[in-house]
């Protein structure tokens, strides 16, 4: 009996969370998207280069342009990363021999006032883990002014630790760590919406009440057989239930959205997903950036005039469902645990 209760409380959850608009507020047309990427690719540390994290970032900020283009949206965004993306099986970090160009953290920000401007790049020369800490954070703060009813999206694709974010310093190779709490620390001086996704490896420790490893993490001790994969619906009705143990009644302003949990590593791409673009993508943001309707074919933010709302919620499952099933193992996505969801885009 009780194995039933808890069966239709977890349905009941799901369809409140997912058919019921009056779970989430509605968001205004007045307001402005605000868009932080970061993109890593590490390009000067040999074996832990990473691949496809700068076409990750590239994708995500021109699609979430795309979308508040659509919305009627003004918006602006701050892009931090070490090098330029491209196409295909080549690091342009290179100085056109085998010699990595140390770039270290450099920023560009601009708004749709200045769209299809050359906008430049400065690069962050701090080397030192606080001055680096203590840099991002100003060059955020100065570059946003928001308003209560704003959306802030905080991208993240690099290199992850149990200690945090890897943000490589300038000109040296040294790295310095954004532990939730100095990522939390910066982004609570903006009162607003926020929806935050990490696909590094670890990104687990930046979900609030969002780790669900114990329910659907896998055990490299058993075969990939003897696993079992809950359904999505059943993972965001468990953080409903979560939600209302722990006394979350009110609504949360933050979401966030993992690759993996708090000790899983995550994937640089999807060998075996079923879409042409596997290869080039992060495994978890390849199918983030298809719920958002990225142009995989052309590189390019697709816009949107009508359709479903985009949601937190939403993303989540979507990119939980195309995963492959090794991969939704060993790197489970989170997603924070709340009875609400959060309106991203409504056309």
């Amino acid at each position: 009996m009780k194995k039933l209760h808890l069966i239709f409380i977890a349905l009941f959850s799901a369809f409140l969370l997912f058919s019921c608009e009056l779970f989430y507020p509605k968001q205004e047309e007045d307001r402005t998207i605000h868009i932080i990427t970061m993109g890593f690719s590490y390009a000067d540390i040999g074996d832990n280069m990473l691949e496809n994290t700068l076409r990750d970032q590239h994708g995500m900020t021109e699609q979430l342009i795309a979308l508040a283009e659509s919305s009627n949206c003004s918006w602006d965004v701050i892009e931090f990363n070490d090098g330029e993306y491209s196409y295909g099986w080549k690091y342009p970090q290179y100085d056109g021999g085998n010699n990595p160009v140390r770039r270290g953290t450099r920023y560009r920000s601009y708004s749709n006032a200045e769209y299809g401007k050359d906008t430049a790049y400065t690069p962050i020369k701090e080397n030192s883990e606080e001055g680096i800490k203590n840099a991002v954070a100003d060059i955020i703060k100065e570059n946003l002014s928001v308003k209560e009813n704003d959306l802030l999206f905080f991208y993240y694709s690099g290199h992850g630790d149990v200690n945090g974010l890897v943000i490589p310093y300038h000109d040296k190779s040294g790295y310095t760590f954004f532990s939730p709490e100095t990522l939390f620390g910066i982004l609570d001086s903006f009162d607003c919406f926020q929806m935050l996704i990490f696909d590094c490896c670890f990104s687990g420790i930046f979900v609030q009440d969002g780790d669900l490893e114990g329910t659907i993490g896998y055990d490299s001790s058993e075969g990939l057989d003897k696993q079992t994969i809950s359904n999505p619906f059943e993972i965001i009705a468990n953080a409903f239930i979560k939600g209302f143990e722990k006394g979350n009644s009110g609504y949360p302003k933050r979401f966030s959205i993992s690759a993996a949990s708090p000790n899983q590593e995550s994937w640089d791409s999807d060998q075996h997903a079923d879409h042409d673009y596997a290869h080039y993508y992060g495994a978890f943001t390849i199918w983030a950036l298809d719920y958002l309707g990225y142009d995989f074919e052309n590189l390019s933010g697709s816009y949107r005039v009508h359709g479903k709302a985009l949601t937190a919620a939403g993303l989540y499952e979507h990119a939980y469902e195309n995963l492959t099933k090794y991969t939704r193992m060993t790197a489970t996505p989170n997603i924070t645990a709340s009875r609400y969801n959060l309106v991203l885009f409504d056309f």
